[in-house]
C-alpha cells in the first residue's frame, strides 16, 4: 500500500514524507528492512515514530541502522540524544518544515515543540509542523511503566497554531482534521503515515 501512495504522490509532484513508524517493530528481518529502505529513499523526510525507536538509550533498531546508510541518512530524522529536546528544519518546496521525531517522554516532547515554535516565529517563511504523536488530552504513560504516548494537548495545539500554518500528525490510525483543517491527523490503517 505504501508503494502505491508514493507512486501517486510522485506522479502528481507532491512532497512525500513519512511521519513515523516505517516499521511495525523496533527490530526487523532483512526483507522488512530492505522494504523500509526502499520507502525511505522515496521520501524527502522520514520521522522516527514510537515503533522505530526504543526507550532504552543506546539500542540500535532497524531505522537507526538505515540512518547509517549513505543514501538514506539525510532523509531520516531520529533525535541524536533522546534524553534532550530536539527538532529539525528542512525546506520542502515553498515551505519550511519543522519536524519532531518521537521523544522519550512527554516533557521532552513539550520542550521540543516550544523550541520549534520559538524558531519558527523568528522567520518569515510559510511554516508547517510535522509530528508523530496523539492529538488531544490523553493519559501520559511513564517510560518506566512501558508507556511512551506523546500528546499534542489542547494547550500545545493553541501554541503551535500561532506559529505554524499547518500541522501534520502521524501516529493515530483514524484520519481527522481540526481547527478548520489546519491540524491534520493523517491516519492510516497501517502504522505508517505519509
Amino acid at each position: 500500500q505504501a508503494e502505491k501512495v508514493v507512486a501517486h504522490a510522485k506522479k502528481h509532484r507532491f512532497s512525500v514524507n513519512c511521519l513515523g513508524d516505517v516499521f511495525d517493530t523496533f527490530s526487523n528481518d532483512e526483507k522488512t528492512i530492505l522494504q523500509g529502505s526502499k520507502l525511505i529513499q522515496e521520501c524527502e523526510l522520514t520521522l522516527a515514530g514510537n515503533h522505530d525507536v526504543s526507550n532504552k538509550i543506546g539500542d540500535i533498531g532497524s531505522l537507526k541502522m538505515l540512518e547509517e546508510l549513505e543514501e538514506v541518512y539525510v532523509k531520516v530524522l531520529i533525535s541524536p540524544d533522546p534524553g534532550k529536546p530536539y527538532f529539525a528544519c528542512k525546506r520542502l518546496g515553498c515551505v519550511m518544515a519543522y519536524a519532531i521525531p518521537h521523544c522519550l517522554t512527554q516533557e521532552i516532547f513539550v520542550e521540543s515543540v516550544k523550541l520549534a515554535c520559538a524558531k519558527a516565529s523568528e522567520g518569515e517563511d510559510s511554516n508547517i509542523l510535522l509530528l508523530h504523536c496523539n492529538v488531544g488530552d490523553g493519559i501520559v504513560g511513564n517510560v518506566e511503566d512501558g508507556g511512551s504516548s506523546l500528546w499534542l494537548t489542547e494547550e500545545l495545539q493553541e501554541l503551535t497554531l500561532t506559529c505554524f500554518e499547518k500541522i501534520l500528525v502521524g501516529h493515530e490510525h483514524l484520519p481527522r482534521q481540526l481547527h478548520q483543517g489546519r491540524l491534520v491527523v493523517l491516519g492510516n490503517t497501517f502504522p505508517v503515515s505519509y
